[in-house]
């Protein structure tokens, strides 16, 4: 069996390098007479278009906004002529990595429909702290008593970039903290890759 991940380029992108072996497994599908499957995997390659989109743009934005946090700290009297710009910096870090975990969860979402059509019984980890801040912190926060409000904070240092933070009532269930944009979106690549790899051997099984 060959290596579906054999001679993707790195350079376009860290979710875009994975357009063509994902379209290739869509030409090793079983019989699709709706054309259901391959209407997922279309769907899923724009989503990796768009994940690089406003990862880009989410960092773009962080950058930013640490520039200006610097300079307004070093410059004190301009600190408050800083702030409409600071805050519209955050607001769009937070707008664009806001995207990325939807359009990403839409993603993961199309790979569990694909192996479930397919009867793949895969042994992949899911990435917990990815889905945790879509599901817990993003989308559903009032579903748990103990979480109220969500914001965010940016900080270009270890990689984090845009970190969402939650309000809490009082409680004595431990609290999860957000590893920060970056490290969730390396653990939703690897989770893609190792799905890739999986998925491409039970179909080359299958056939």
């Amino acid at each position: 069996m060959s290596n579906p991940l054999f001679g993707i380029d790195t350079d376009r992108g860290m979710f875009r390098r994975y357009e063509d072996p994902l379209y290739l497994l869509g030409c090793s599908l079983p019989d699709d007479p709706d054309g259901l499957l391959l209407g997922l995997v279309s769907e899923g390659v724009r989503r990796l278009r768009q994940l690089d989109r406003f990862y880009s743009e989410a960092w773009m934005c962080v950058n930013r906004a640490v520039a200006v946090q610097q300079l307004a700290e070093a410059d004190r009297e301009k600190f408050s002529s800083s702030k409409p710009t600071l805050q519209q910096a955050i607001d769009d870090a937070t707008d664009a990595a806001e995207a990325f975990y939807l359009f990403g969860f839409r993603l993961f979402d199309i790979t569990r429909i694909l192996q479930t059509k397919c009867n793949a019984n895969l042994q992949i980890v899911e990435p917990k702290n990815f889905n945790h801040v879509r599901n817990h912190l993003i989308i559903h926060p009032e579903r748990y008593k103990q979480e109220l409000l969500w914001s965010a904070h940016v900080t270009n240092k270890d990689g984090r970039g845009v970190v969402i933070k939650i309000k809490r009532t009082k409680t004595r269930h431990p609290i999860t903290h957000d590893p920060g944009l970056g490290p969730n979106a390396t653990e939703l690549q690897e989770y893609i890759e190792r799905w890739i790899i999986q998925f491409s051997e039970h179909l080359s099984r299958a056939t």
